[in-house]
């Protein structure tokens, strides 16, 4: 897989993630930038494809098809949609354009399943169309479905987890891009801070800590009765979405684990002061 990073007018960096797999591809930016998507994306703009309407403050989704993404944001803009309280904007399909009419609906549906009424704020009216739709084109969608999932798994935020009040826009004051985080306890210490490095720091510490200490973490109350997802540390049941990431400890616990790095150490800094242990602070 492959991601490009797209900078704006003011080198701002980062302003349109682009992932691409074969020929499978997902593009998510802020709505803002969707100028600056079309001038940089002007390939996939006259396909067909999926759009999804996020807003990670108050849960916004909103799932929708098009045989040409360009006219239907066109029109969305025109009757003031781009306008409603969303933040991002995020288009899937394939770069050649080849989606037939039965495999978009059957992708707006299943990402319309993705986000149950119950946890989001969903605008879609109904659950999708049906139409015809040959066995090829079915596993043809599949896979496109599976590749789309994965590549979400590595953007910064966590489109399956509805949020609980955590203010996106403000980062722990203790988590700066010039330091690292350790944890100075009796069984070693875990630090990083590079994406890859720091997540599986965070994983097989937390792993190792709950196994040598099961007592005191169950009576933490850092173990939630629920599922194990973006809000919590550790649960007692996986998480309901099949493609999340996790970690079964051991048959009564589990580590939700998909985490950037900066959600990573902010995870840390919440298990050690809920866990009564000394966190050290290091300058590069």
């Amino acid at each position: 897989m492959k991601v490009i990073k797209i900078a704006d007018e003011n080198n701002q960096k980062d302003r349109i993630n682009y992932f691409v797999k074969d020929n499978h591809y997902l593009a998510i930016f802020p709505k803002e930038e969707l100028k600056l998507a079309k001038d940089k994306l002007s390939f996939v703009f006259s396909n067909a494809g999926i759009y999804i309407y996020i807003g990670l403050k108050n849960n916004y989704r909103y799932v929708g098809q098009t045989v040409n993404l360009d006219q239907r944001t066109g029109t969305h803009k025109s009757q003031g949609d781009l306008e409603k309280d969303f933040e991002f904007m995020a288009f899937f399909g394939m770069e050649n354009g080849n989606l037939s009419k039965g495999q978009l609906d059957l992708l707006e549906s299943d990402w319309i399943g993705n986000f149950p009424e119950t946890d989001f704020d969903r605008k879609n009216a109904t659950q999708g169309n049906k139409s015809f739709l040959s066995q090829s084109d079915k596993i043809d969608a599949e896979n496109l479905n599976r590749d789309i999932l994965e590549m979400f798994q590595f953007w910064e935020y966590d489109v399956f987890t509805p949020n609980t009040g955590e203010d996106l826009d403000t980062p722990d004051e203790k988590v700066v891009a010039d330091k690292v985080y350790q944890f100075e306890v009796s069984d070693g210490a875990i630090s990083g801070k590079s994406n890859k490095s720091l997540r599986l720091a965070y994983i097989n510490y937390l792993i190792n800590f709950y196994l040598q200490n099961k007592k005191e973490v169950e009576n933490s109350g850092l173990i939630s009765e629920g599922e194990a997802k973006f809000a919590t540390i550790l649960a007692k049941n996986p998480p309901i979405k099949p493609y999340a990431s996790y970690k079964k400890i051991d048959n009564t616990t589990y580590l939700y684990s998909n985490l950037s790095a900066n959600q990573a150490i902010k995870k840390v800094l919440d298990f050690a002061e809920k866990m009564g242990r000394q966190l050290v602070e290091k300058e590069n």
